[in-house]
């Protein structure tokens, strides 16, 4: 795999439940496809489900998704 500058950002917000998180996975320039983030195979397979249970694409700026 070729080496590629990555941003992880996490943010965090509490809830009634206890605490929500989002991480955000960004390459330089452009989206990078999830089957080059070198992921294991469980791994893969556990982001993949879960971005399938979203309802809806999710679009958001800045740092509290306002904007």
């Amino acid at each position: 795999m070729a080496k590629r500058n990555l941003e992880l950002r996490v943010a965090t917000v509490p809830t009634v439940n206890g605490e929500s998180a989002v991480l955000r996975i960004l390459a330089a320039g452009n989206a990078m496809p999830m089957d080059k983030l070198a992921l294991s195979d469980s791994n893969y397979e556990r982001l993949n489900d879960a971005c399938k249970k979203i309802p809806r694409p999710y679009s958001g700026s800045g740092p509290y998704w306002f904007g």
